[in-house]
């Protein structure tokens, strides 16, 4: 069985973390040590490096995310070959492997959201009936 609404929660954190990572990226390629000979106060070195530390501690948590995002995918896929409707195949493919939203969805396969999210929850039930 196919648990889609940890699969939503684990897209969205995925998604989470790769912004975090891009943050601290900025943040700590922002912070610079300005060399001279003269003393300075501030402790600017640490902060550089604490900044560093954060973003490989983000990077290791988005690491591990995505890498159980792509198992929850692979084992999504296993089961989609059993569908037999491209509307079901096609809407469990944008929004779980591919990562769309509803109306991404629905503008790319050509029906209203109302009758996309009931292709997306009848393809959800049959791949659960399925597993």
């Amino acid at each position: 069985m196919i648990d889609f609404r940890a699969m939503r929660e684990k897209i969205k954190q995925v998604h989470r973390l790769y912004g975090a990572v891009q943050r601290k990226y900025d943040t700590a390629t922002r912070t610079t040590i300005t060399i001279t000979d003269m003393p300075r106060a501030g402790g600017v070195g640490k902060q550089l490096e604490n900044n560093v530390v954060e973003l490989v501690t983000v990077k290791e948590e988005y690491d591990a995310a995505k890498k159980e995002l792509a198992e929850m995918k692979r084992q999504l896929q296993v089961h989609m070959k059993r569908l037999d409707k491209w509307q079901h195949i096609a809407v469990i493919r944008k929004r779980y492997i591919e990562e769309k939203n509803i109306m991404e969805i629905m503008t790319e396969i050509g029906y209203e959201e109302t009758q996309t999210k009931r292709f997306l929850k009848a393809a959800e039930d049959l791949i659960n009936k399925i597993a």
